[in-house]
């Protein structure tokens, strides 16, 4: 809340906004908090299935007095916790689009991560991450992309340590 009222504060000819994610993980519990500020829903990768995360903040800078709630929830063992950018919907433009149409967003990001499952139990999250970027390349080309496309892979694993949570980007 209070970075929202100080993106609203600040003094510009142009208005500015962003989208955000923020969470806490709690490393012992597996618990996870996630609020959103406009941005793409995370998603939990499982054996067998894509689910997203529903967070429903406006955008940053907008609305002084915007709230933004919290999601709670556990993250299972070998379930991957995906936070992306909003450039992903527009990575995979519909077949044969042209011109203002390869910026309209889609939905072809949620089966390019579902693409993602068989690497979720049977090979590294860098294998899948890099799998990820090498499907990205077969679009546009990693150098000619619409909007910046970032994303951070976090999963559970069945270690038996506390510290068992793997990140890549």
């Amino acid at each position: 809340d209070r970075l929202n009222r100080e993106f609203c504060a600040q003094p510009t000819e142009r208005h500015r906004f962003a989208t955000a994610v923020y969470g806490l993980i709690n490393t012992r519990t597996h618990e996870v908090v996630l609020a959103g500020a406009g941005h793409p829903p995370p998603l939990i990768i499982s054996r067998d299935a894509v689910e997203k995360v529903e967070t429903d903040g406006p955008l940053l800078g907008v609305f002084a007095e915007a709230l933004y709630n919290e999601v709670r929830f556990t993250l299972q063992p070998d379930q991957t916790l995906l936070l992306y950018t909003d450039g992903f919907e527009v990575a995979f433009p519909k077949h044969g689009a042209q011109g203002n149409a390869l910026r309209t967003p889609t939905h072809g990001h949620l089966d390019c991560f579902a693409s993602l499952l068989p690497y979720d139990n049977h090979a590294s999250l860098r294998e899948a991450m890099f799998h990820l970027g090498s499907i990205l390349d077969l679009q546009t080309g990693s150098l000619h992309q619409n909007d910046d496309v970032t994303a951070l892979a976090l999963r559970r694993t069945r270690a038996a340590n506390a510290s068992d949570t793997k990140a890549a980007a």
